[in-house]
């Protein structure tokens, strides 16, 4: 059984530790935490701007899956840190349940669309966001605000009906 909740300072660590093991150690990704000033400030870079930062645990309270989603302008949003560790992905749906806790949010928010950067070694993860409704499209079409990280290199939008 996998329990979605709201990202707790005390999950820090372990949320650090999933994320860079996978970008790291499992895609040979050249990123470091520093890199990565929103993973250091969680609170600050997604809370404080209206966003939310989601953990899904496993039965033994471990974190296996993260995604966070942050306003921006026009009633729009970027979904950023999408993660589930390999002995999840496609077991329990825990990237499904992570994805549907973040289109509930962007509702009660009024937001209408939905953008997300990747690398294209992510192909699962393209895959997946093409099953649930993102149309890729140029990075010359994203919002000016779009919160671009280095590695990003495949871009999605998501327009949501009301």
């Amino acid at each position: 059984m996998i329990s979605i909740t709201e990202f707790e300072t005390v999950d820090q660590a372990e949320v650090t530790a999933l994320i860079l093991q996978i970008q790291r150690e499992e895609f040979h990704i050249a990123i470091t935490l520093e890199d990565q000033p929103d993973l250091q400030e969680i609170e600050a870079a997604y809370f404080a701007k209206g966003g939310k930062f989601w953990v899904a645990k496993n039965e033994q309270a471990e974190i296996v899956g993260t995604l966070a989603v942050v306003p921006i302008e026009n009633q729009r949003c970027v979904i950023k840190k999408v993660f589930v560790t390999p002995t999840y992905r496609g077991k329990e749906k825990v990237g499904q349940q992570l994805l549907d806790q973040a289109f509930k949010f962007c509702k009660t928010v009024e937001i209408n669309e939905i953008y997300l950067g990747t690398t294209e070694k992510f192909i699962a993860a393209q895959k997946f966001y093409q099953k649930n409704g993102f149309e890729r499209i140029e990075k010359n079409t994203l919002p000016p605000s779009f919160m671009k990280m280095e590695v990003d290199n495949v871009f999605f939008r998501k327009k949501l009906e009301r």
